[in-house]
């Protein structure tokens, strides 16, 4: 499944880079940020004392995260379903024209900063995958 990430911060996700045991384990961290294109594959590793790992893409970089930290940031809203974004502009536009015809300035000034703010989610995620294509 596809996820953008919303929150303007980092977020710090724990990586598994080599190990099969937790005595062999080397971990880092990989860091996302806003706008950034999260993939999610059903793949994954078990590591006894740690817990699950899943193969994820990062901006099309393959990774292996912990998946609490991953099920964590989907909980707090803080990585969201590209198609939950694409249903909440379709809404904003909607309330936009909406606003319009019925001359509501409140809806239309609090649907136009909503839609501001996911437009420059939107044109993160898209300067990031432009740039990984060339």
């Amino acid at each position: 499944m596809e996820y953008i990430v919303l929150n303007s911060d980092s977020l710090p996700l724990e990586c598994l880079y080599y190990g099969y045991t937790y005595e062999k384990l080397v971990l880092g961290l990989e860091k996302m940020f806003q706008g950034d294109h999260l993939f999610i594959t059903n793949k994954g590793k078990y590591i006894s004392k740690k817990g699950w790992f899943i193969f994820v893409f990062i901006n099309g970089k393959r990774s292996l995260v912990r998946m609490k930290d991953i099920e964590e940031n989907i909980t707090n809203d803080m990585v969201k379903p590209l198609i939950d974004l694409e249903l909440e502009k379709n809404f904003l536009n909607y309330q936009i024209d909406k606003s319009l015809l019925e001359r509501d300035s409140y809806i239309f000034y609090e649907s136009i900063q909503r839609l501001k703010k996911l437009n420059v989610i939107y044109r993160r995620m898209k300067k990031g995958i432009v740039e990984k294509e060339y």
